[in-house]
């Protein structure tokens, strides 16, 4: 039998790293930590639970993959709406959407977070949301530069406006409920671009 090249080997190798992920976010999602076991994930992936520890070293280096994959795809987001022709309000608008449209997927992800023991490294969660106030910046630096937004700070800018989205994802006190994601993007944008202590509404 022929042996396998190093480049194949490894693409077999992310592949079934892929495929453990996988099925650890969809138990994540559907069942929560709690629920998270090695054996329901042999089985949920299709594979031996001894086949697991050939790719992650224990569940918390899964749990801190799954976790990474999900807040890569929000930065991949994030820089793909910067990068449309389109104006930088526009794009805070997308943005908004789909961090709170998809927050109702992930939630339980962000639940494991808090839950987490160890908790993921204070080092990690720094560096990736400096990324994401980074991209929410280059936005708000292209509305500067269009003549739509007159801040001078862009990254305090960029971190308020995700104040006011995470406050909205969470909701403890349930009270964006009964609007849609469109709905409160569009507050939330609104918000940004006039200011909560503006002169108001000439009589």
């Amino acid at each position: 039998m022929p042996k396998l090249s190093q480049e194949m080997k490894d693409l077999l190798t992310e592949e079934m790293r892929k495929r453990i992920l996988t099925a650890g976010e969809k138990i994540l999602l559907r069942d929560g930590l709690d629920e998270f076991t090695m054996e329901k994930l042999a089985h949920e992936a299709g594979t031996a639970a001894g086949t697991i520890y050939n790719y992650f070293d224990n569940k918390e280096t899964i749990i801190d993959a799954i976790m990474e994959n999900s807040f890569q795809r929000l930065l991949q987001t994030t820089a793909g709406i910067a990068a449309k022709p389109q104006p930088a309000e526009s794009m805070l608008r997308e943005l908004a959407e789909f961090m709170l449209e998809d927050f109702k997927r992930v939630r339980r992800l962000h639940e494991a977070i808090m839950q987490r023991h160890p908790p993921i490294s204070r080092e990690k969660m720094r560096t990736g949301h400096r990324k994401l106030i980074d991209g929410v910046s280059q936005i708000i630096r292209q509305g500067r530069n269009n003549g739509e937004f007159n801040t001078d700070d862009m990254v305090l800018a960029a971190s308020a406006f995700l104040g006011i989205i995470r406050e909205m994802q969470f909701d403890p006190c349930g009270l964006f409920e009964h609007k849609t994601s469109r709905e409160l993007a569009d507050a939330a944008v609104a918000i940004c671009r006039s200011g909560i202590l503006g002169r108001g509404r000439e009589k």
